[in-house]
């Protein structure tokens, strides 16, 4: 009985030992609990101020982004009426020194004042070039402020071609250069801007009088291509590199092709020529390779029977 006794005394003096370890280990697990959701809480505290920092700078972010918005929009309207105004100073003496310019020239004529009727060609040469510097200023305005529109009607592109040939060859003669029309024997009615794309015209076949060596050669091609119309200035300058054709469309930037590297104008005239040609729902390109001369082109869709609605360039 005595012995029974002892083995009782010592299971349970086992189980206290086991039971002390246990709630040494449930106290430990305790601790670590409670360190842990003071942590987690300390973690929520800092991501809950990050999160305000984090708002709090976006907040500066968009007002930045606000305020530099509005100062670009600013800056925006004083270049563009900076534009005008300067265009328009430009062409109200510009206009009066060309008329005066053809009443002496109409009158020299008369008068078969041939060396005064050369040099009167120059002044209105120099205004009309002037003129049309002019005129890339304030389309230059006009697509920068989203107001550049076509005056769409039924017309004749062979004789907007025509037209804008005649007008470009005494350039072309002042440089021995020789200018080839290849057109159609039918007319090309097509649905446009006549002026819009005279304009074009000028500038492409400008540009190619522009860059062609002194006796070189210049074609202006028409024709049919998949139900489109297209028009091709090919010239026998010194032609461009690919990069430096790319760039070509770019605003403000100004060709330079062979060692003479030719700089006039104001890098506008192709660019706004994509801006016409692409207006029309057209496409503009070049090809082009050094010592080979380049190839301008562009395509206008044929009229179709729905309406147009002349559309704004933005």
């Amino acid at each position: 009985m005595f012995q029974a006794s002892g083995l009782m005394d010592d299971r349970l003096s086992d189980l206290a030992v086991e039971r002390d370890t246990l709630l040494a280990r449930l106290g430990a697990a305790e601790r670590l609990i409670e360190e842990q959701r003071v942590e987690l809480v300390r973690r929520r505290v800092e991501s809950a101020d990050l999160e305000t920092q984090l708002f709090d700078n976006l907040r500066a972010l968009e007002r930045l982004e606000d305020e530099q918005a509005a100062r670009v929009r600013k800056l925006d309207r004083a270049h563009n009426e900076f534009v005008n105004i300067v265009s328009h100073e430009l062409r109200t003496p510009m206009t009066s020194i060309l008329g005066y310019a053809e009443f002496l020239e109409d009158e020299l004529i008369a008068r078969s004042e041939q060396e005064l009727r050369r040099h009167v060609g120059q002044i209105l040469a120099s205004t009309r070039r002037l003129e049309r510097l002019v005129n890339d200023l304030l389309d230059y305005a006009r697509l920068e402020a989203g107001n550049f529109r076509l005056e769409l009607e039924s017309a004749d592109l062979k004789i907007k071609i025509q037209e804008a040939v005649e007008s470009l060859r005494p350039q072309a003669l002042d440089k021995a250069l020789e200018l080839t029309l290849s057109l159609p024997d039918a007319s090309l009615q097509l649905v446009m801007d006549p002026g819009r794309i005279e304009q074009a015209l000028f500038n492409l076949v400008g540009n190619a009088i522009k860059f062609t060596p002194p006796s070189g050669s210049i074609w202006i091609l028409a024709s049919l291509i998949d139900g489109r119309v297209q028009v091709e200035v090919r010239d026998s300058g010194p032609g461009f590199s690919r990069e430096g054709a790319e760039e070509l469309f770019v605003k403000f930037v100004q060709g330079e092709a062979g060692s003479a590297k030719p700089r006039s104008g104001l890098g506008l005239g192709l660019s706004i020529a994509k801006a016409i040609v692409e207006a029309h729902g057209g496409n503009i390109g070049l090809d082009s390779e050094p010592g080979f001369g380049s190839r301008f082109w562009f395509t206008l869709p044929l009229p179709v029977e729905v309406g147009l609605q002349p559309p704004l360039v933005s």
